[in-house]
């Protein structure tokens, strides 16, 4: 291996505590932001529901955007380091925001929240895009920057957990009487902490390969993606299955409303995380033996029958609640592991169609469906809430209770079930078209 090749500690370091930054405010945003808006801002369910889908649409309409504008930036820092330098201080100042209560009346907070959600992702694609970007620069070399990718996920699951697990502990703690003060200060020092370490892509990565393949037009790539049909498959399958992820979205409603104890908030999302960490070696294990596509498959359809199992069992049991919680985790391991390995796949599949390398247009296809598929979810937990007559801060009707449990039990297994049949047709791309493997 070259010194062009070897990416140093120092480097890779300072790469993953980037994504650890970048995920702390990525977890905030996914797992408190419904809440902030309806019982710290005092929107109503329906109303926020909109907001994250048009938000989440509009963010993922960014994604190929910036990617496009991003290739074509020239500068003495490089491509992609100009974008880490600027936009983490916006992006932390703007997380902070979206948890401040302006106090402009119903019709004055709802543009408030509009216009800092829809500027928060427009920053967020600023850093996300530019950073995983990064790695086609680091090195040339494909098993080291396979290793710097997945030291980097580690680092970013590890603080993403820590954050969606401490935050509500430090809201609590600095005010177990008042929410919004709560959680202002728990995430102004998360995000104190999250913008130096995002920082750090941008000040201790150097981009060493400059590409010299020839550079395509945006139509060019957007024509890949059309030959490109397991990626198509898959991403399909993350928008049918968008109601996974509703369970993150809806636990502080849960915790509160539903089991009574807000401050039952952190051991579900610790529980919830540490099943996910702990699925990470499992999985790695079962796709080397029996394929990618069917250890997604398998863990799928069990995580659906898990969902219904909870939905008959209750929520009566704190013990049982919690056992429940650690197993979806661990059933969404393969997911979290998995799916960017099948990306690389799909571009592979590409190559042997037509010559032309596309990893950028492929993650950022991904990453477009990834984000409608959150904010369907999202809208969905939000239509359920108004649905059912939740009115924030309140003790809660019986139809808001069952509400919010179906959000975590009934909603993921049916978003599990709902993205197996594009699996089952990505299956012969996977083991035959490509390389004839697992």
């Amino acid at each position: 291996m070259t010194q062009t090749d070897r990416v140093s500690a120092p480097v890779l370091s300072s790469f993953a505590l980037a994504l650890g930054g970048q995920n702390i405010l990525f977890v905030i945003q996914l797992n408190f932001l419904l809440m902030a808006f309806t019982d710290i801002l005092g929107l109503m369910p329906a109303a926020v529901a909109t907001l994250l889908l048009v938000a989440r649409i509009f963010d993922a309409v960014n994604d190929p955007i910036m990617g496009y504008v991003a290739e074509r930036t020239r500068t003495r820092l490089g491509k992609f380091r100009p974008w880490l330098l600027g936009a983490p201080l916006p992006l932390g100042v703007l997380t902070v925001a979206m948890f401040m209560n302006p106090q402009l009346g119903s019709e004055g907070n709802l543009v408030y929240a509009y216009a800092v959600y829809i500027a928060w992702t427009v920053f967020y694609t600023m850093t996300d895009i530019p950073i995983w970007s990064l790695t086609a620069t680091m090195t040339r070399n494909d098993k080291e920057r396979a290793r710097v990718v997945a030291v980097g996920r580690v680092v970013a699951m590890l603080a993403l957990a820590a954050a969606g697990v401490l935050v509500p502990v430090v809201a609590q703690a600095y005010a177990p009487d008042d929410k919004s003060a709560g959680y202002l200060f728990a995430v102004f020092v998360f995000a104190c902490i999250a913008v130096p370490l995002l920082l750090l892509a941008g000040i201790g990565v150097r981009e060493k390969v400059v590409p010299t393949t020839k550079k395509y037009s945006l139509g060019d790539q957007l024509g890949l993606l059309r030959q490109n049909r397991p990626l198509q498959l898959l991403i399909l399958s993350s928008v049918l299955g968008c109601l996974s992820f509703v369970p993150t979205i809806a636990s502080p409603y849960y915790a509160e409303y539903t089991l009574g104890d807000a401050g039952l908030l952190a051991p579900i999302m610790g529980t919830m995380l540490l099943g996910t960490v702990l699925g990470i070696w499992p999985t790695v294990f079962c796709a080397a033996r029996i394929g990618k596509v069917e250890t997604i498959l398998i863990s799928t359809v069990i995580r659906g029958f898990v969902g219904l199992a909870y939905f008959w069992i209750g929520f009566d049991s704190l013990p049982i609640v919690l056992l429940l919680t650690f197993v979806g985790g661990f059933l969404v391991a393969p997911i979290a592991v998995l799916i960017p390995v099948l990306i690389g796949d799909t571009v592979d599949y590409v190559v042997t169609q037509t010559g032309i390398r596309s990893e950028g247009i492929a993650f950022a296809a991904f990453t477009f469906s990834n984000k409608a598929s959150t904010g369907l979810a999202a809208w969905a937990a939000g239509m359920i809430l108004a649905a059912t007559g939740y009115v924030a801060n309140q003790a809660q009707n019986a139809d808001a209770v069952a509400g919010i449990f179906w959000l975590v039990s009934l909603m993921p297994a049916f978003g599990a079930f709902l993205s197996i049949p594009p699996l089952l047709f990505l299956r012969p791309y996977i083991k035959d078209t490509l390389y004839g493997r697992k």
